[in-house]
């Protein structure tokens, strides 16, 4: 983890309610997915999804 500098206080604020929602919803997946019996690696999940969509995210 690295730190991060902001101008504001207001900056710092987001940035910290950002990193945990992410926090959050990469937690909720893979808690998801262990349910299911699906153990991987969060690395190799998207290497697998980058393949599929040849590199690219999709756009809906």
């Amino acid at each position: 983890m690295f730190l991060i500098y902001h101008k504001t206080e207001k900056a710092s604020i987001v940035n910290l309610y950002l990193s945990r929602l992410t926090y959050w919803i990469v937690n909720t997946i893979r808690h998801q997915l262990k349910q299911k019996d699906i153990i991987n690696q969060w690395r190799d999940m998207i290497t697998k999804m980058m393949k599929e969509n040849n590199g690219h995210h999709n756009k809906q």
